[in-house]
Formats: structure tokens, sequence, C-alpha cells
């Protein structure tokens, strides 16, 4: 059976799906993993593929990532077109860990 090191180096390994790298951040340097999406847009779009398959269960409440994907783009047009949200601009949420919200 392999080590938990072994796996870690195995996955984090170049050219792996977790390679990780360092670099600057603010003058710190910081290790990331070298392939993971940058924005939510990107963890969005990556998701979206999943189609009708689940992405939330809760109690009797089921959500496709199809779904999901058209609730946060309908959202997001909403912050936009209705509030004025524009690039550049930050939003903060508070909410109730609930999928509804």
């Amino acid at each position: 059976m392999k080590s938990v090191a072994q796996v870690r180096e195995e996955l984090t390994a170049p050219g792996q799906l977790f390679e990780t790298d360092e670099i600057d951040i603010r003058g710190v340097r910081t290790r990331i993993w070298k392939h993971a999406p940058t924005t939510l847009r990107e963890i969005l779009d990556i998701s979206r593929g999943h189609g009708d398959a689940d992405y939330l269960v809760y109690d009797d409440d089921r959500l496709t990532f199809a779904q999901h994907y058209a609730h946060a783009a309908t959202f997001a047009r909403r912050l936009v077109d209705d509030y004025g949200i524009a690039k550049g601009d930050r939003v903060a949420i508070a909410m109730r860990n609930f999928p509804e919200w």
C-alpha cells in the first residue's frame, strides 16, 4: 500500500492534474496548483460539462450541474443589469448555508 506522501508526490508531479508550483503573491512565495481554475467563471464552465448529473442533493431537492449553471448565470446577469455591477467591483453575499440561497 502506498503512503500518503507517495500518493501526494504522484498527484502533484509535473504534468499531473494537481501539479504544484510556487509564485509570488504580494511578495510572499505561495504554493499553488498549477492547473487550477483562476476564476469562479472557469469553475462554473468546467462544472457545466457534467450536464444533467446531480450537483446538489438536499433532502428531497435535487439540482443538476446544468441547472446550477443556469441559476448562477441568471444571478450574474441580474447583478449587472439590475445593480450595475461591473468588472472589478467587489460583491459580498451573506446568507445561510441552504441550497435555496
